[in-house]
């Protein structure tokens, strides 16, 4: 009787560590961007997902505008506007000296390709309406040249984003179609030109068919390709921010924002979005510069994470949201298994190269790691990793931790 009480014991503590390693595990964001509060030049900064933890990156002669993420994780490309050319860069995550790419041209903003490659605006003509082409270029200044035959115009204040998804492997952009209003368009590297324009809806906000939106900017597209978010206007220079499906169901669109905002970017979750609120319009002729608002893709939790950040507030632009390093990898429980011979099993997804500390707690308050060999390292082949304890002689609860390189 006693043995099948305590393997009973086992078997909830099985079940409760569960949701203790998944909830573990969720993804703690921050998000990078630029400010230039503290001075004439826009410098880089990270701050937590809930306003909390600001800290400043950089503090150069340079400004460090258009910041975009490498697929590792830690580099970032940037341009610097103050330069008539040879303005793109490389710095990472903690500050380091810039590194100048070396490109031949001015750049008004950059994405990655992947981890040896970048795509850069060109500026062939500025003005409140600026005139660019699409650049391909190694991080090292190799092999620099043209991605479409065509040149593309936009108004200023969206000619400093636009999103290569990794996942799509697409480009996201808008640009007028002659002089119609800005579109948004999409296409592939490999094309002579881009592919693929997105018609325009009518406004939500007007039911049952009220103005049609006109000029589109900040095109952005969700990790899981399915939605996008974007800037968009009545003509006025009053840009709201909207989300849509990616494939353009109109009857999905939905308004996230009030005027005066621009630059959407999607968390690697998918499900909130970031984006700079200005005191005023800028009618197109120049970037949104303001606060840096959070809010989930369906428009509830909206959250002003710099408005009470005096050494930021109010001076904010491009927000880049990213996993921190703390978490290291995401994954998931994939088996947890119980035998009276064995004891209990956990198995999980691993990422090579990460070392995991499996933890335990017999009361939710102190977490021990002296289980014999619970620290496991992932090899170069190693999908999965297991743990096993073989002790039944007590209750309780696990969790994992994954160590950071």
């Amino acid at each position: 009787m006693r043995s099948l009480i305590l393997r009973s014991f086992r078997i909830l503590a099985a079940c409760l560590a569960l949701a203790i390693i998944s909830a573990h595990l969720q993804a703690n964001p921050r998000v990078l961007f630029v400010s230039d509060k503290a001075g004439n030049n826009f410098d880089l900064y990270t701050v937590s997902s809930d306003g909390s933890n600001l800290e400043r990156l950089t503090e150069t002669p340079g400004s460090e505008w258009a910041p975009a993420l490498a697929p590792d994780g830690n580099r970032i490309a940037y341009v610097d506007p103050g330069q008539d050319n040879k303005n793109l860069f490389i710095t990472d995550l903690a500050g380091s000296e810039a590194i100048d790419v070396g490109i031949a041209h001015k750049a008004l903003a950059v994405q990655w390709v992947n981890d040896e490659t970048l795509l850069y605006f060109r500026d062939i003509e500025p003005g409140s309406i600026q005139t660019f082409q699409i650049w391909q270029v190694g991080i090292d200044g190799s092999d620099e040249k043209a991605l479409y035959e065509t040149t593309f115009r936009v108004w200023t204040t969206g000619s400093d984003r636009f999103q290569y998804h990794q996942a799509n492997a697409r480009l996201y952009f808008s640009s007028f179609l002659t002089d119609a209003p800005v579109t948004l368009r999409s296409g592939e590297l490999d094309a002579e030109d881009p592919n693929m324009e997105f018609l325009r809806c009518d406004d939500p906000d007007f039911p049952p068919r009220g103005p049609q939106l006109v000029d589109h900017y900040d095109f952005t597209v969700a990790p899981d390709g399915s939605l996008m978010a974007f800037a968009a206007d009545h003509g006025r220079g009053s840009h709201r921010i909207y989300v849509r499906a990616l494939n353009g169901d109109c009857s999905q669109q939905r308004r996230l924002s009030d005027v005066f905002c621009g630059d959407p970017a999607w968390a690697p979750t998918g499900n909130w979005i970031a984006f700079t609120r200005a005191p005023q319009s800028s009618f197109g002729a120049r970037s949104y510069i303001g606060d840096l608002i959070r809010i989930d893709a369906d428009g509830s939790n909206e959250i002003n994470l710099t408005a009470g950040i005096g050494a930021v507030s109010g001076r904010c632009a491009h927000a880049v949201i990213y996993d921190t390093a703390a978490e290291c990898a995401e994954f998931k429980i994939l088996e947890v298994s119980l035998d009276s011979n064995v004891g209990l099993s956990i198995t999980w997804e691993a990422v090579p190269g990460i070392s995991y500390q499996v933890e335990y707690t017999e009361n939710f308050v102190n977490w021990k790691d002296d289980l014999p060999d619970s620290l496991l390292q992932a090899g170069e082949e190693d999908q999965t990793l297991t743990f096993s304890d073989d002790s039944l002689a007590a209750i309780r609860f696990y969790r994992i931790h994954a160590l950071c390189p």
